[in-house]
């Protein structure tokens, strides 16, 4: 299936003045609001807005683009590169796309907009223009760089666990109040579980299999909550 992509930021139809702004849904210690109004300023300038829509892909994994944009508005998943897990959460003064900009490398990870999104978008050539006359933004982005190394290394040993240990758990506890669980959809579940759609597939199928569930369209009957604790480790 072909998903779609950011253009590079030349390709936008529409450059809009006052990228520049800052707004209350922007984090006080994100990227954008560290900048200087002078620094926001310029990126600004060599930009161009572009919007996606919830659910649409902003950049897919092993592409070869190197574009990097500021979420100005709304809401994004990262995706590791398999698709089967969340290994990060973008919201608005976020910058992303940064690592194939810095390396020049394919793209290492899917980032999925949860909500609308409005972004500051720009090619490589106009971001190396800005930094050649506001290299702080350079400065900036580095610590930005080594801030989500550290969340990456916290992220992996958090999926050590496993997502089925994620399942097990959220069933478990659940099971300790009622043993018919309802959940809106198991994409649902997935999202707040952080983890795939498909690992939380997978999980209710081998349940169903060893009769440890009931898996219906919005409701999990536990047949067995022993079995269901021992696996959860609980």
């Amino acid at each position: 299936m072909c998903m779609r992509v950011c253009p590079l930021a030349k390709e936008v139809d529409m450059r809009t003045p006052g990228l520049d702004v800052i707004t209350r849904e922007q984090r006080a210690d994100s990227f954008w609001c560290l900048l200087s109004a002078v620094e926001r300023k310029a990126l600004g300038r060599a930009g161009g807005e572009r919007r996606f829509r919830r659910g649409e892909t902003l950049i897919e994994a092993a592409a070869p683009d190197s574009w990097v944009a500021v979420v100005l508005s709304g809401r994004v998943r990262v995706l590791s590169e398999d698709g089967e897990h969340v290994v990060a959460r973008r919201s608005a003064g976020d910058i992303i796309g940064e690592q194939a900009f810095l390396d020049n490398g394919v793209r290492s990870a899917t980032v999925v907009a949860v909500t609308k999104v409005r972004t500051l978008v720009l090619n490589p050539e106009e971001f190396d223009r800005v930094v050649a006359r506001q290299p702080g933004v350079l400065r900036l982005l580095g610590a930005v760089v080594s801030q989500r190394l550290r969340e990456s290394d916290a992220s992996v040993l958090e999926r050590r666990s496993g997502a089925a240990e994620k399942v097990l758990r959220f069933l478990a506890n659940a099971a300790e109040a009622s043993l018919v669980i309802y959940v809106a959809s198991q994409e649902k579940l997935a999202r707040e579980l952080d983890i795939s759609r498909s690992s939380v597939g997978r999980v209710l199928s081998q349940l169903k299999r060893n009769g440890v569930a009931d898996v219906g369209r919005s409701r999990i009957s536990i047949r067995d909550p022993a079995e269901l604790r021992r696996l959860a480790g609980s």
